[in-house]
């Protein structure tokens, strides 16, 4: 066969699969919205179901945490001190269905670093150097509350956040200009 009739015949397959009921087993890191014509998404964990791919769709979530890394981020703080921050993000999915209206798995993981980041931000461009550097770990919570605001509208917890690397920027004067250092 030629790479069209191959082409036609993978088509012709795919159309008749629609008729055909598929079963679907879910795992317990997993959670599956099913969308069906006709009726309210329905949030399915841990089971295994049939469905016709012909009126319903159906949207796998991995539930299970997850660490992201949010990549280096340059922020000022508020006594004009440039710093360096990357961060490790540990999240779960809190509400598959909310998830599954507002987002999807391929764009959880850009959702949750944009979510983060911006948190991180706004934490440490609100305090002066002496207070982060006193407050390193955190301890009160404030930075992953602040993610978590962020974050709950798309159904997702932020259970852990870690400052995996702090920078802080100088300003050097040399002799051919201003050069900046770590």
């Amino acid at each position: 066969m030629t790479g069209g009739a191959l082409a036609l015949a993978s088509s012709i397959s795919e159309m008749f699969a629609c008729l055909v009921p598929q079963r679907v087993f879910v795992l317990p890191t997993e959670a599956v919205a099913v969308f069906t014509k006709g009726k309210e998404v329905s949030i399915l964990r841990d089971t295994a179901f049939w469905y016709w791919p012909l009126r319903t769709y159906v949207l796998n979530f991995d539930v299970a945490d997850k660490p992201y890394f949010t990549g280096s981020q340059k922020i000022t703080t508020t006594d004009r001190q440039t710093v360096n921050v990357e961060t490790q993000v540990i999240t779960c999915v809190i509400d598959p269905e909310r998830l599954a209206l507002r987002s999807n798995e391929e764009e959880q993981e850009d959702l949750v670093r944009s979510m983060t980041s911006t948190a991180i931000s706004q934490w440490f461009s609100g305090k002066t150097l002496e207070t982060i550097l006193a407050d390193f770990h955190n301890r009160d919570g404030s930075l992953i509350e602040m993610a978590n605001e962020l974050l709950e509208y798309y159904g997702i917890k932020a259970t852990q956040i870690t400052i995996v690397e702090l920078a802080v920027s100088e300003i050097v004067l040399t002799h051919f200009g201003i050069k900046e250092t770590e």
